[in-house]
């Protein structure tokens, strides 16, 4: 059963974090989005003020919190032209709260952001689909699933499209923690998507969204035939309630 972030009590006072630099050189700058269990931190790193970086802070403690670390460590290993990873993770206290962080690659822009000014172009959508399926390829590949795919976590950096292993997971195992609500559940995903065809779904939703602005319900299923060619058999694949056939000659 997966945990969700630490609930019991952990108040510590975010604002006088800011200024904290963590092992490796990562400081915590402005606070971009916080609340009483987790924060975001804009991380400067020194050395490189350049580097556009973001700190996350988690209040959880215990063999959760250790099994989390070693997971984003994990992930720190994973390597691809659209998949980004942890720069570094660990554990500390303050005022006497128990703490995880990581430190990710700070994105220019994600697709949510672009989708609340408008739909994406037929060739937008092109480049992305052909980059978030090289991204979950490899990443099933390599044995882990994202479980959490969605505009929100589809991310520009620089030319490229990427999505972040910061919350990903392996393959049929739940993350010790849900650090973050999943959009987008594939229609089988009882317990959370651990699979890679609860991925592939996901997939489906995302670019549905991203062509129509639309979040994707089963509801809205017949509206994939109205989507422009080769869409509308991309997606309509993508999501077949089916995990079975969904995969099958995937094209």
């Amino acid at each position: 059963m997966v945990a969700f972030v630490e609930t019991r009590i952990c108040e510590p006072n975010w604002e006088a974090l800011s200024g904290t630099v963590l092992p490796g050189g990562y400081e915590a700058g402005e606070i971009l989005q916080a609340d009483p269990k987790k924060v975001t931190f804009r991380a400067r790193v020194l050395g490189d003020w350049s580097a556009n970086a973001l700190l996350h802070l988690y209040c959880v403690a215990g063999a959760e919190a250790d099994e989390q670390v070693a997971l984003w460590w994990s992930a720190k290993e994973l390597q691809h032209d659209n998949v980004t990873s942890p720069l570094t993770a660990g554990q500390f206290e303050i005022d006497g709260s128990p703490l995880i962080y990581s430190v990710v690659p700070g994105a220019d822009e994600t697709l949510a952001g672009l989708l609340r000014e408008r739909s994406v172009t037929i060739e937008e959508a092109h480049e992305i689909l052909t980059n978030l399926r090289r991204g979950l390829a490899y990443l099933h590949g390599q044995g882990w699933v994202h479980g959490h795919l969605s505009p929100e976590q589809v991310l520009a950096l620089g030319d490229s499209i990427r999505i972040s292993s910061q919350i990903a997971h392996k393959i049929n195992t739940p993350p010790p923690l849900e650090l973050a609500p999943s959009k987008y559940v594939a229609p089988e995903a009882a317990n959370g998507n651990i699979t890679p065809a609860a991925d592939v779904w996901c997939l489906g939703a995302t670019l549905f969204e991203a062509l129509t602005q639309k979040s994707y319900s089963p509801d809205l299923l017949e509206e994939i035939g109205t989507l422009p060619a080769p869409f509308n058999k991309t997606l309509a694949k993508c999501l077949d309630p089916n995990p079975q056939t969904r995969t099958r000659d995937r094209k």
